[in-house]
């Protein structure tokens, strides 16, 4: 190997390390997006409880795909093509999507109450995010351990907690979404 070879691959070596690390926060669209879909969807527990289901079967997966592109578009407009960061969040996100039909599975089979659907949901979520964010979006570890901290109050209070949780965490998403701008702004 030549030392233009060596040059070229500890340049490679340097550019990825620093493409993993600037990917410690996701585009502020995608929070922004997630905010608003959270909000309403936890909001539809308290006021609008048989439409619950069918939101988040829509608007799961199509904000899931809507944030995908997101992130594919904020990558290439910024430079990065790291694709195994696309991959993994990829795997992450199916996993937890996949983990929570198989949550509706067990109370379509009756092994599960229909009253715990929403509360074993929010488990899987919290966690998610919370693994999300110590693996891929920093931002993410924080409002996964706001919706644990939810899980708890929503098992002793039921005057519309769920929708105060919502806009806890919408909030907490549109924070994200500042600093992300913010952050990303002063690196230009």
């Amino acid at each position: 190997m030549t030392k233009l070879d060596e040059l070229k691959d500890d340049l490679s070596y340097v550019r990825g390390a620093v493409q993993r690390a600037d990917h410690k926060r996701g585009p502020a669209a995608i929070y922004l997006l997630w905010a608003a879909i959270t909000v309403v969807g936890f909001s539809l527990v308290d006021f609008f409880p048989e439409a619950v289901a069918i939101y988040w079967a829509a608007a799961g997966p199509l904000g899931g795909l809507v944030s995908f592109w997101l992130g594919w578009r904020d990558a290439r407009r910024r430079g990065h093509g790291d694709v195994d960061v696309g991959v993994r969040h990829a795997l992450h996100w199916i996993g937890m999507l996949v983990a929570i039909g198989m949550t509706v599975l067990l109370a379509l089979t009756g092994r599960l109450e229909w009253d715990a659907v929403s509360p074993a949901i929010l488990i899987i979520v919290a966690l998610g995010w919370y693994l999300a964010g110590v693996h891929l979006d920093r931002p993410l570890l924080w409002l996964g351990l706001l919706m644990g901290l939810g899980y708890v109050v929503i098992l002793f209070v039921q005057v519309y907690t769920w929708t105060l949780l919502g806009v806890l965490i919408a909030v907490g998403l549109i924070v994200a979404a500042l600093v992300a701008r913010r952050d990303r702004g002063s690196e230009a």
